[in-house]
């Protein structure tokens, strides 16, 4: 058998009493061999698939005719099981893209839609039968009308699939969105026939990062408010305070009030580092009318006594 699939057909006509030349495979009882054998190479396109053989116990039944006769009926075999293989294999493809969970359509380049799977009826809301021979522009918003043109056009230069998010609409006007990616399909000649289209659902995951990040963007406001408004607020109250025992100290020429102008300095310094991370934060804006009201009370009166509370002559000024 090995031979005829490696070299080709074989036709054997022994004598009655003669051995067969070949060491190939007998037919019907071992102890009354074959007198009369043809052996075929059965061909698919692409390979071998297996070997055809009849065999007579008749001395020298068949011709050359015979042979060439049986290889062409091989060779229709051959084809026939490549097209039942293939007629599977479809089926077995189709099988996979009707049950998948994304939705797989496919589109000529005019964007007319050719096929439609399930998923793609459950995500879109449209049948099958709705929207085969139909324009896909019932799906596409106005704003994404160039995301076909764009996707053929980067095909005529690379073969990637082209993946990206974007948005689509459903039968009943609701947005949803979409990881999409195209692939072309081409024709025999190489040239881009259509589009195949995959298209799965993120709408749920995209309600999650922007629920995530209007969440992480209140807490990053509220953090940058606390600091600036209220720790900020606290330093620089005690930094006024810190300055008027200062001042009060060097008038008297008290030896501590250097060191009370250093205590002065330092809470200033952290203040400022407060604030700005709160401004890195958040551009924190001055909400409070107070701290305005605070700043014109320090400069009219520099030489507030230690012990006078600055808070009463905040309230009394401000709005």
């Amino acid at each position: 058998m090995r031979r005829v699939m490696e070299t080709g057909a074989q036709l054997i006509n022994r004598a009655a009493d003669a051995l067969p030349p070949v060491p190939l495979v007998r037919f019907g009882d071992a102890g009354r061999p074959s007198a009369s054998m043809m052996y075929v190479p059965i061909h698919s396109s692409l390979w071998v698939m297996g070997v055809l053989s009849i065999q007579r116990y008749t001395p020298r039944a068949y011709s050359w005719e015979d042979l060439t006769l049986l290889q062409v009926l091989a060779d229709h075999c051959g084809n026939a099981l490549q097209r039942i293989k293939l007629t599977a294999a479809e089926h077995e493809r189709a099988s996979i893209v009707e049950n998948s969970g994304d939705a797989i359509t496919s589109e000529t380049l005019d964007g007319t839609i050719i096929s439609w799977n399930k998923a793609a009826e459950r995500l879109y809301g449209y049948t099958a039968e709705e929207m085969k021979g139909r324009s896909n522009a019932v799906l596409i918003p106005p704003e994404r009308r160039r995301d076909l043109a764009n996707a053929v056009a980067r095909f005529a230069h690379e073969e990637r699939p082209h993946n990206f998010e974007t948005t689509r609409l459903r039968k009943d006007g609701t947005r949803a969105e979409v990881s999409l990616t195209m692939s072309p399909v081409r024709d025999e000649s190489g040239l881009i026939a259509g589009i195949s289209s995959i298209a799965r659902d993120i709408t749920e995951r995209k309600r999650l990062e922007l629920e995530i990040a209007g969440i992480s963007h209140h807490e990053q406001l509220r953090l940058a408010y606390e600091l600036h408004d209220h720790l900020g607020a606290c330093l620089a109250g005690a930094a006024f305070r810190a300055k008027a025992l200062a001042e009060s100290l060097e008038q008297r020429a008290v030896p501590e009030a250097a060191e009370a102008i250093r205590l002065v300095e330092l809470i200033n310094n952290g203040t400022g580092q407060v604030r700005n991370f709160a401004r890195v934060l958040a551009p924190v804006e001055i909400a409070c009318p107070h701290r305005l009201a605070a700043t014109r009370i320090w400069k009219n009166r520099r030489n507030t006594p230690a012990g006078e509370l600055i808070v009463k002559d905040l309230i009394e000024s401000s709005p």
